[in-house]
């Protein structure tokens, strides 16, 4: 992936970010990335991170990601392969857009440590110390190499070495004339949703999930047979804000005639209103509309979907 270090830097003053950083997450040829741990003198002492900071005025993006590894690990002339952003709060309450490019050494290469770290590991991504932000273990896990997995290990010793991420099911439900109907969420940042939520142990499938939600989240009371409502959607989610991978399966719901939609019966803890939409209304990139749209085209075509959000 490239970037436009200009572009990047403009977009961000356009998207209100406050502060702008670099970081480099540097990998060796055995597969382990490098985090240093902050001295005892240091903001968040005893915290493992790679190396990381703020630019200062002016600075170009790839400039201060490569001045930031000079700084705080003495490497030097190493290629940066620009990977993803991420968006935070830094310590003092602005809003920060963090921009990680990757890097590869040789095993056993020396690492020079400043003032701000005291100590330094090479470590796999799936055995981070727990002393490690949750944004910054979301970057390892999309972006370090895989840990080499060779042979086979006892089933308690292999869980350790996948990762896990909760399920999902949901309804996609339309009016009689194929209008999208959703749930607008209580809490303003979760938008429009679908009827549905997170497996639970006593869900057989994710269609009895999202059955289930429905009932809970609208009254309206549905079986969970795979002919009625077959599945539409299967979405990947990748890691992000600390949130492990995520699986869901959209299947299809009731057509509802207006009467069945004034009687949808709302938690008002969970929802505040039923929305009907128009296919010409979710034409963004954002993550919910480019569902809506699967959603609209396995409907329409009768072929199921796989669709990737939150990719960087």
């Amino acid at each position: 992936m490239t970037i436009d270090t200009d572009a990047a830097s403009a977009q961000a003053r356009a998207d209100g970010i406050e502060k702008l950083a670099a970081a480099v997450l540097v990998s060796d040829t055995d597969g382990r990335v490098l985090l240093l741990r902050r001295a005892k003198e240091e903001a968040f002492s005893g915290w493992w991170e790679y190396p990381s900071g703020g630019l200062e005025p002016g600075e170009d993006i790839r400039d201060g990601a490569a001045r930031e590894l000079r700084e705080e690990a003495g490497l030097t002339g190493l290629d940066l392969a620009y990977a993803m952003h991420i968006d935070y709060t830094n310590q003092p309450g602005r809003t920060s857009r963090q921009f990680v490019f990757t890097a590869t050494v040789p095993a056993g290469t020396a690492v020079v440590l400043s003032a701000e770290h005291d100590e330094q590991i090479w470590t796999y991504a799936d055995q981070l110390p727990p002393q490690v932000s949750d944004g910054g273990r979301s970057v390892v896990r999309q972006i370090a190499p895989p840990n080499p997995i060779t042979g086979w290990v006892p089933l308690p010793q292999y869980l350790t070495r996948i990762p896990h991420g909760p399920a999902y099911g949901a309804l996609f439900c339309t009016t009689t004339e194929g209008a999208p109907v959703l749930l607008r969420a209580a809490d303003p940042a979760l938008g429009l949703q679908f009827p549905g939520g997170d497996m639970e142990f006593h869900d057989a499938t994710p269609l009895h999930t999202a059955v289930r939600e429905c009932f809970e989240e609208t009254g309206i009371r549905l079986a969970p047979d795979p002919k009625l409502h077959p599945l539409l959607t299967s979405i990947f989610r990748s890691p992000a804000d600390g949130w492990p991978m995520k699986f869901g399966f959209v299947h299809k719901g009731p057509q509802l005639s207006p009467a069945q939609i004034d009687a949808i019966k709302l938690d008002p803890r969970e929802h505040s209103e039923v929305v009907i939409g128009t296919a010409a209304e979710y034409s963004s990139d954002c993550d919910r509309d480019k569902l809506i749209r699967s959603a609209l085209r396995a409907l329409r075509t009768g072929m199921q979907e796989y669709i990737v959000l939150g990719s960087a």
